[in-house]
């Protein structure tokens, strides 16, 4: 109840500074991406074949990116940056 009349008091406020500066509320309208598309494309581009230091370059540039992504407390980026590492590590 707390929370919905804080949402109230909340809608009220922007209804009136909407009304005083004549400001119509619209409801934004974004293309859908197509998700799939995007990752098949970042995957064929990655299955080029890697010298032994440019994999390990690659795994050291993404294990700092990881590490400083933990620290950060951005979990789920480390968990991407941990996934790529290991398919370049069974790439060799």
């Amino acid at each position: 109840k707390k929370a919905v009349n804080e949402t109230a008091r909340r809608r009220k406020i922007q209804i009136a500074y909407n009304e005083k500066n004549g400001i119509t509320p619209k409801t934004i309208i974004k293309p859908i991406k197509n998700t799939l598309e995007i990752t098949k494309k970042a995957d064929s581009k990655t299955k080029k074949k890697m010298t032994k230091a440019e994999r390990d370059l690659a795994i050291d540039n993404l294990t700092q990116m990881m590490n400083m992504a933990s620290a950060m407390l951005d979990f789920e980026r480390a968990i991407k940056l941990r996934d790529e590492i290991k398919k370049i590590k069974e790439s060799k």
